[in-house]
């Protein structure tokens, strides 16, 4: 049985985990899959006839990316950033159009400045909602999509055909808001994971055993249960251990 570890990208919810790892389950010879929003990391177990190019497709079509496959859109995480500084600028300036402007053609400025962040700042998120319907599972996305996009068409038709209130600022501050928000949350997670990234690092390759009354240096993947484990001063556990009764017991030599 094969195994993977494959990183993805595009991932900024739990919902976004549940869409990939129910991709990945739908590939024929797919034994297992996991992914966690937190590393941003799919663990995978398949039949030796399953390629990893099928996986990387699985990942695609569910709208993701396996890392180093394709670019990040937008000009990767400063594009973003500077779609987040035009957005808390248009939409700053929309609340102070809106409650210190009394003029007549006050909706139509509000129309221009709010579109930028509705559709601009806003597209990932109409992004994820597609993503989500398409792989049957409601995420954040669908929810920001439904309440900003009613928020923003409805004003539209009370510029343009019907008599009403608008609601334009409120769009662009819940667009924002969020994108801020997710922002900052992937940032803090992509820092996780680095961590763990190095903590993984820390476990020795090889290890030492005692076979036959002599040292032997192996790979750690060969360390077969019951054998002896030399560990010398200064060098780290090469494997996770057991034990069932009473405290573990370490021998060094005198």
């Amino acid at each position: 049985m094969g195994r993977a570890v494959l990183r993805i990208e595009g991932m900024h919810c739990a919902h976004c985990a549940v869409a990939v790892e129910k991709a990945l389950l739908r590939v024929k010879g797919v034994r297992r899959a996991s992914v966690s929003f937190a590393t941003g990391r799919a663990a995978v177990e398949y039949d030796p006839s399953v390629l990893l190019e099928e996986l990387r497709k699985a990942v695609e079509r569910a709208g993701y990316r396996v890392a180093g496959e394709e670019k990040l859109p937008e000009g990767g995480r400063e594009g973003r950033l500077r779609w987040i500084f035009l957005g808390l600028a248009l939409t700053l300036s929309a609340l102070l159009v809106e409650f210190l402007l009394e003029v007549s053609w006050k909706r139509y400025l509000l129309l221009l400045l709010v579109s930028p962040v509705q559709f601009g700042v806003g597209w990932r998120f109409y992004r994820g909602a597609y993503r989500s319907l398409r792989n049957g599972v409601a995420n954040v996305d669908l929810l920001v999509v439904l309440s900003t996009s009613s928020a923003y068409f409805y004003s539209l038709a009370a510029t343009f055909f019907i008599q009403g209130p608008t609601f334009y600022e409120a769009s662009a501050v819940i667009v924002t808001t969020l994108a801020v928000g997710m922002f900052l949350e992937e940032r803090a997670v992509g820092r996780t994971g680095e961590a763990i990234e190095r903590l993984l690092r820390l476990r020795p390759r090889r290890a030492t055993v005692l076979r036959g009354g002599r040292e032997v240096r192996i790979p750690v993947e060969e360390i077969r249960e019951g054998e002896i484990l030399l560990v010398r001063p200064g060098e780290g556990f090469p494997w996770t251990a057991w034990w069932w009764r009473g405290p573990p017991r370490w021998t060094s030599p005198s």
